[in-house]
């Protein structure tokens, strides 16, 4: 008996000792064999349907939404749930600016470099044409309802890994995919007049002390 087969039977063997503890179905079972872990993404038409579908169900309230694309997602199959991710984190990637991180850090009045993935997070939560009218003109959050700072904008990012988890039993994610982790842009300095600078106006409007 080669390797292979050796191999093969231990895995047979443990997929069939979880089924027994877990009760997995064999559909799932099968599932996991055969996933390979890929860099591929999902369709943006796709992506954003889906994205759509759990806004509109929740009515725009996040911590709902975040409900209701876990049940869409649940619908999926496990390699589609993987492309997903990979497309949310492309698009996250894609909008890690100093641009924009400048314009959310004076709205907010601060924002770390969580805070700015979680904002990320958040802003793709809100559909397609939020996210590119954002993306492209990052002034334009001065439009947006102010409420949006008291958003807990935590948690969009972990849902795909969290359903692939709760459906396999599995915390070992099959993706290959690198998201954009170098910001673009020129960067500024918290700590020095920059983003009054750069923003005057928005920094007037929105920043905590600054008529000081």
């Amino acid at each position: 008996m080669n390797f292979k087969s050796i191999l093969n039977n231990h895995v047979c063997l443990l997929m069939g000792l979880f089924n027994k503890i877990f009760g997995t179905s064999r559909s799932v079972e099968e599932a996991i064999l055969n996933m390979v872990s890929t860099s591929d993404l999902m369709s943006e038409e796709q992506f954003w349907l889906i994205i759509k579908s759990s806004y509109d169900k929740a009515g725009g309230e996040f911590e709902e939404q975040k409900k209701q694309l876990r049940k869409l997602l649940q619908r999926l199959s496990l390699e589609e749930i993987v492309i997903f991710d990979n497309r949310f984190r492309q698009l996250r990637g894609q909008a890690h600016n100093w641009q924009l991180w400048g314009v959310v850090y004076i709205i907010n009045g601060g924002c770390s470099e969580d805070c700015f993935m979680d904002f990320r997070d958040w802003m793709i939560a809100q559909g397609k044409q939020f996210y590119y009218t954002t993306l492209h003109f990052p002034e334009s959050l001065a439009e947006v309802d102010t409420d949006i700072i008291d958003v807990d904008w935590e948690g969009m990012g972990y849902v795909a890994t969290e359903v692939y988890e709760s459906l396999t039993g599995h915390e070992d994610f099959p993706s290959d995919y690198m998201e954009e982790e170098k910001i673009s842009g020129i960067a500024w300095n918290e700590e020095t007049d920059d983003l009054k600078k750069m923003y005057p106006q928005l920094w007037a409007r929105f920043y905590v002390g600054a008529a000081s």
